[in-house]
């Protein structure tokens, strides 16, 4: 009886040290998700606004899939940010410029692609 009474302590003493490391784990876990969100959403923001800049210069060839591509990096950021809960503010602007250079491009047919005659 001695034996299964030290056997069922240290299975005891296991099973505490399994939950302490386990909630360290979740803690850690949860610290990276958070690094993660937050790296995503920098970067969104960074990559949006550098378009912008980009677009901004008007001699600059752009590619209709530049475009596409950003329009999709807004649109995951601005759903991640709607199901967190979070507010925008930091790209209003450079989409706005973003839109107008895609429609000035649609209307002069200036895309990489046209200028090139890739179309044709």
């Amino acid at each position: 009886m001695g034996w299964v009474n030290s056997r069922a302590e240290v299975y005891d003493n296991s099973i505490v040290e399994i939950k302490d490391n386990l909630a360290l784990l979740t803690a850690a876990l949860q610290d990276n998700s958070k690094l993660t969100e937050e790296l995503f959403v920098q970067s969104s923001r960074d990559r949006i606004i550098d378009f912008g800049i980009l677009v901004a210069d008007g001699e600059k060839i752009i590619s209709r899939e530049q475009f596409h591509r950003i329009f999709k990096v807004h649109e995951d950021y601005e759903k991640f940010l709607k199901k967190r809960g979070l507010k925008n503010g930091e790209t209003d602007i450079a989409m706005r410029v973003i839109k107008e250079s895609y429609a000035t491009h649609m209307r002069e047919h200036t895309f990489l692609e046209d200028v090139r005659g890739y179309n044709n």
